[in-house]
């Protein structure tokens, strides 16, 4: 994973070639897609991994081209800087597949927060999302909050052990 296709770069880079577009340029070519490498950009994404609030990690799923709330140990594309807790299948209109979806126009700013609901009931949308290509760990802050409990019990026994060696005179 190297990014996100943006349909709308403000910035693109063709061979030795850059062009800064202030306004975004919308992709022209379909077999030659520019990549968001860093930087806000509307993400579509699915709710296989469950609900995505704003800072979760982003990572691949298994309907191609799509991302979803990361869930295990792996590579992420970004963080959400938007929620999808409003998403459901009454206020997502169902589709017969992700192919048959007509993105809105968004000039790369996700105004219209598009929802769709497939045959499965799995919903896919879009949201902005923080790209930056990165590793992310689920179990991390429990091994730190794991280490850290163990640190206080091993203090814990240091201070009975030192209080027990003080009764017997010990030094």
């Amino acid at each position: 994973m190297i990014g996100v296709v943006s349909t709308n770069p403000a910035i693109t880079i063709f061979g030795s070639q850059v062009s800064i577009n202030p306004g975004g340029t919308p992709q022209i070519d379909p077999y030659e897609p520019a990549i968001a490498l860093s930087g806000r950009v509307p993400v579509v994404v699915t709710s296989k991994g469950g609900t995505i609030y704003k800072g979760d990690p982003i990572s691949s799923s298994s309907i191609q081209g799509t991302g979803m709330k990361s869930i295990k140990a792996g590579t992420i594309v970004g963080k959400a800087l938007e929620s999808t807790e409003n998403w459901n299948s009454a206020s997502c209109p169902n589709v017969s597949s992700i192919a048959d979806i007509t993105w809105p126009a968004d000039g790369g700013t996700n105004p219209n927060k598009p929802c769709f609901t497939l045959p499965d009931g799995t919903l896919v949308g879009k949201i902005m999302t923080f790209v930056n290509v990165s590793w992310f760990d689920p179990d991390i802050n429990q091994t730190s909050s794991r280490i850290d409990k163990l640190e206080k019990e091993n203090q814990e026994l240091k201070d009975r052990i030192k209080r027990i060696e003080e009764k017997l005179g010990i030094q």
